[in-house]
């Protein structure tokens, strides 16, 4: 019995092999290597168009460049304060009203440096996002502090 065949699908990418529907239905793989299949095989490679080579898709621009590198100055900055961003600003405002009533510590005076340090790093970051020009962007490295400091609060 002549079958039909529909659907068909080269399934690799030497194109010795494709997967189709039969006309009764069933699924089949047929290889040009195997005789029972290879003239059915022979006949759908001539009427399947071949698949076409991956092309990567193109890299976002304008607007979608702009949205991708925010999301990754946002990410990044998160990182950065190994997710205790929010925990760390309040212990900022902490410490500036300590220095402005004068009663700062030596060692608070050293995390009042590192968070401010952390602050302006954050603004270089959002810079380097408002800079881009590729979803490939160098980021500045956070403060060497900020980790050790986060790792505490």
């Amino acid at each position: 019995m002549a079958y039909t065949y529909s659907n068909a699908v080269f399934m690799n990418a030497g194109g010795t092999a494709i997967d189709a529907i039969r006309s009764d239905g069933a699924r089949v793989t047929l290889a040009s290597t195997d005789p029972a299949t290879a003239a059915d095989f022979a006949a759908v490679k001539a009427a399947t168009p071949a698949p076409a080579p991956y092309a990567p898709p193109a890299p976002p621009t304008g607007a979608a460049l702009a949205q991708l590198a925010a999301m990754l100055a946002n990410q990044t900055i998160e990182i950065g304060y190994v997710g205790k961003r929010v925990s760390l600003y309040g212990y900022l405002g902490q410490l500036n009203a300590y220095a402005a009533a004068g009663t700062i510590t030596a060692d608070q005076k050293t995390d009042l440096a590192t968070l401010i340090a952390a602050a302006e790093w954050e603004q270089l970051v959002l810079n380097a996002a408002a800079a881009a020009t590729s979803p490939t962007v160098a980021w500045p490295a956070p403060p060497a502090a900020l980790a050790a400091l986060a790792a505490l609060s």
